[in-house]
């Protein structure tokens, strides 16, 4: 990590074993707490504590070709752009002067936007107002090129050009602790539904099994293979 980002002070933690972050004070100051291949009942501890200090937590683990990553950033996080995707564009083929004023896009050029998006207006000829600095308007899609943008009365008559860009609008989340979120994350694949959220479930299911294996089942035993799954079973809703 200290080497991808040289403005970021990383710490080796816990390198003497135990669970070194219920120590009072142990993760205060940190920003982000980072866990790799941590069991889950341990993790779930850790998740609380990061939680109580007021630090992110990563965490991921492996196994051959399958693995998973669990990410808590606490409630009210503000992520700014939401899809990390550039904003969306397309040229103006007119747009219209009303109480409802309509933009059309070019053919070529669908605006790909859903209700609720904000954009804004640039070197719209003969409709300077609607470009004006820091105006913006939110949308309701009426078509793959067609949009409603709202009040466009006194912002002038469509002459030409311009293009509408989308303004990326930022959006609040709420993450779950481990514990928690394992909990939930069982019964929200089933409600998927579909091939790929059952694949999902069964991976979620066999690693959950894995971190709740008790300690003392010799590998390949039939007491071990009994007990994981049962906890896959237990993981996977039954």
């Amino acid at each position: 990590l200290a080497e991808g980002d040289g403005q970021a002070a990383c710490r080796l933690a816990g390198a003497d074993g135990g669970e070194w972050w219920e120590r009072e004070g142990a993760i205060d100051g940190y920003t982000v707490v980072v866990a790799c291949d941590m069991p889950h009942a341990p993790l779930a501890r850790l998740s609380a504590a990061a939680r109580a200090s007021g630090a992110k937590l990563v965490a991921c683990w492996s196994a051959g070709l399958a693995g998973g990553v669990f990410v808590d950033c606490g409630e009210a996080f503000v992520v700014s752009d939401p899809t990390g995707e550039p904003p969306r564009q397309a040229l103006l083929e007119h747009v219209s002067c009303g109480e409802e004023g309509v933009a059309t896009t070019v053919q070529e050029q669908p605006h790909g936007l859903q209700d609720g998006d904000v954009v804004r207006f640039e070197g719209v000829r003969g409709m300077e107002a609607l470009c004006a600095e820091g105006r913006t308007f939110a949308v309701r899609a009426t078509g793959r090129h067609t949009l409603s943008v709202g009040e466009t009365r006194g912002c002038g008559e469509f002459v030409g050009g311009g293009r509408l860009v989308q303004v990326k609008q930022p959006v609040s989340l709420d993450f779950k602790p481990f514990e928690a979120a394992s909990e939930e994350v069982g019964q929200l694949l089933h409600e998927v539904g579909g091939r790929r959220a059952s694949r999902s479930l069964t991976l979620h299911a066999a690693f959950a099994g894995l971190h709740a294996l008790p300690a003392g089942c010799p590998p390949g035993s039939d007491q071990r293979g009994a007990a994981l799954l049962a906890a896959a079973r237990e993981a996977a809703g039954g």
